[in-house]
């Protein structure tokens, strides 16, 4: 399991529940070496390799709706040099004393259920950023983080979740290529209920969104890939050609409806990955149906996420 705040463990029926590799594979928890003289670990209890913001740019402080007194009501976080203000667990603006240097946009409709608010150097180790984290609106939905960058003199934000889609757990971060600047990484819900299926059980695609220095903002990234992440795509390549094996052989539904559901998972990650060609190759290989076809092009035509990666 992911560690997160243990604020987001009393959002009961937000989106804080630490999230499962999508392919539900075990796979996707990668191994860590083990000494000759101790036994290797079973694949279940393997440590899931990817790291949320916080725990490697830990939380200052944060609220949530337990907070009885604070709903409806403005209350501040320093953060850096900086005051956030934060309005009924809506982040408003960034201070520097009494004076408003920057407002925070947020959802015109729905409110949010907690304010998170850490500090952290993801552009470069010198750099500094403030992160605030608010959960809601929905009772699936989302996870939404600012990014604001306080470097220089000017804060200016870098990172909205909302304007890329809607998205679920906590933000995931890594350094792919060792440049000193980190990459983020969001869980896009816009195939959840695919359907009708459980939530848990559609694809809930990984969104890697890359620090564009020109326009100094973060921006959805393709050919952006966590290392394990693109390890596990392998196997379970490898595990979904066997499991179409058994189903043509036994015509078991049982079988048939775990391969369709992780063949779906599968094809939403590459087409999260801007590998479109090597997604629909799979739906074919892997027969699923027309429906499923026109199914995932309907939820992409509103995936914000993957419209911008198609478009650029």
């Amino acid at each position: 399991m992911r560690p997160f705040a243990f604020l987001f463990v009393t959002l009961i029926t937000c989106s804080c529940a630490l999230p499962k590799p999508e392919f539900e594979s075990p796979e996707f928890r990668s191994a860590t070496p083990s000494p000759t003289t101790t036994p290797e670990l079973p694949t279940e209890s393997r440590p899931y390799d990817g790291k949320t913001i916080d725990e490697i740019f830990p939380l200052i402080t944060g609220r949530d709706f337990t907070n009885q007194e604070l709903k409806g009501k403005k209350f501040e976080v320093e953060a850096a040099q900086y005051t956030v203000v934060i309005d009924d667990f809506k982040p408003r603006e960034i201070r520097a004393g009494k004076q408003t240097l920057m407002r925070l946009p947020t959802r015109k409709a729905g409110n949010y259920w907690s304010s998170l608010v850490g500090t952290a150097n993801l552009v470069r180790p010198s750099s500094e950023q403030i992160y605030v984290v608010a959960s809601g609106p929905g009772a699936v939905c989302c996870t939404n983080y600012w990014i604001v960058d306080v470097t220089g003199s000017k804060p200016h934000l870098i990172f909205r979740s909302e304007d890329f889609g809607d998205f679920r757990d906590p933000m995931e971060i890594f350094d792919g290529d060792g440049d000193g600047v980190y990459e983020l990484v969001q869980f896009d819900s816009c195939m959840r209920y695919f359907r009708d299926d459980c939530g848990s059980c559609s694809p809930e695609p990984r969104a890697y969104f890359k620090y564009d220095p020109k326009n100094e903002k973060y921006l959805p990234g393709k050919n952006v890939v966590q290392s394990f992440v693109e390890e596990s795509l392998a196997k379970t390549a490898a595990s979904l050609d066997e499991d179409l094996h058994k189903y043509k052989a036994t015509k078991d539904p049982s079988i048939g409806l775990d391969l369709r559901r992780e063949a779906l998972s599968y094809i939403a990650q590459l087409l999260h990955l801007g590998k479109t060609r090597q997604a629909w190759a799979a739906f074919t290989l892997y027969e699923l149906q027309a429906e499923d076809r026109k199914e995932i092009l309907r939820r992409l035509s509103s995936c914000k996420f993957y419209q911008y990666l198609n478009r650029h």
